[in-house]
Parts: C-alpha cells; structure tokens; sequence
C-alpha cells in the first residue's frame, strides 16, 4: 500500500523535511507500510529517529555565546509525543462541554 503523492505530501510537512534528505521518498514509504498506512504513526516514527540523531548534541558555551543544542532533542520528543498520540493536554481540563440555549 504505497502512499499517494497527497498523503506523501502531508508526512514532509508533519515531519518538516520537505526535501530528500534525510529522508527520501522511498524511505518515508517504507516507514509509512511499516506504520500500516496510518500517517501519525509514521510521523511518530520519523521524530524519534530524529529524536536519536540529537541525542548526542550537546548544549555549548563560548565566552558570551550559548548554543543550547539539547533543545534540538527535547523538541523532537514533543513531536514524536504529538504524532504516537502520548501527548498530554498542556492545561488538563476536569470539566465537561457545556451548552446553553441563546437569549435574543
């Protein structure tokens, strides 16, 4: 189940990577088939192997100037928390939906 160059489309921009590298069409194919054609899957997938690429940078200070390269990687995980659905709601909410009849 190949993906339709639509769907292809929407997976660059869930995982920002609207070029061939490092992720060329056949590769984000075969990751889409492996996440049984579900896009969030494969997305989720992609952002924790880009996750693991950042694993190693490290945050670097030189006289005044900061690099805090670590960012690189929590980001990443955010995105693959996002997309795998693991994500918790920033403000949790305990109440429910609730509507009332508009007064004119």
């Amino acid at each position: 189940m190949a993906m339709d160059p639509s769907t292809l489309a929407t997976l660059r921009r869930y995982i920002a990577e609207p070029g061939q590298e490092p992720y060329d069409d056949v590769t984000l194919n075969d990751i889409y088939i492996a996440a049984a054609g579900d896009i969030n899957v494969a997305a989720a997938e992609v952002w924790r192997d880009k996750a693991a690429r950042a694993a190693v940078l490290v945050d670097v200070s030189e006289g005044a100037s900061t690099r805090k390269m670590s960012q690189v990687y929590a980001q990443a995980s955010k995105q693959a928390e996002f997309y795998g659905g693991t994500a918790v709601p920033a403000t949790p909410t305990t109440r429910g939906a609730t509507t009332r009849a508009i007064e004119r």
